[in-house]
């Protein structure tokens, strides 16, 4: 009897066991898909960003960033707070005749609503004033924050990388 009792308890451990996994096995298996779409969208997010940088849309900028966003960029002061980053933008804008990025990131992670990005940006900013054409060529580190169902930016840390060659690449 003591025999039997301890195959029952040994059996009945390994079927709550098998039970168990595959109850968890099932349940990973959706986590990939909705895994996959946060990456997608937080790559939106940064190619729409550029997209706006480009078009000189400081509305559709800003749509991006947080309300309590910081932006970090080099060689200057951290800018925080969506209106003190808007008139930042808005400066860029009206200065600028032709904005000409491009980004590409690196390494994008999401964990539950916060995702960043490691990338870099490369393009050209054309001056109004006097037609100066400077290349860029920076590294950048973003994160996220899912408010509301949208992800919405709330660091955006950049620096200049001095030329191309220096530029961060995935096999660094």
């Amino acid at each position: 009897m003591q025999f039997k009792n301890k195959i029952m308890g040994h059996s009945c451990g390994l079927l709550a066991f098998a039970l168990s996994t595959l109850l968890l096995w099932g349940c990973d298996q959706h986590q990939p898909l909705k895994h996959d779409k946060d990456i997608a969208s937080v790559e939106n997010v940064l190619q729409e960003l550029i997209s706006s940088d480009n078009k000189g849309d400081l509305k559709g900028v800003m749509s991006h960033y947080a309300e309590n966003a910081v932006l970090m960029s080099p060689n200057g002061v951290s800018i925080a707070g969506h209106e003190n980053i808007e008139t930042h933008y808005g400066k860029i804008f009206e200065n600028s005749t032709f904005l000409n990025l491009k980004a590409v990131s690196h390494d994008i992670r999401v964990q539950g609503n916060m995702a960043t990005i490691a990338g870099i940006n490369y393009g050209s900013i054309v001056s109004k004033k006097d037609s100066t054409d400077t290349e860029i060529h920076g590294k950048f580190m973003m994160l996220f924050e899912k408010q509301g169902g949208s992800w919405k930016i709330t660091r955006l840390i950049w620096n200049d990388a001095g030329s191309r060659e220096n530029l961060f690449t995935p096999n660094q």
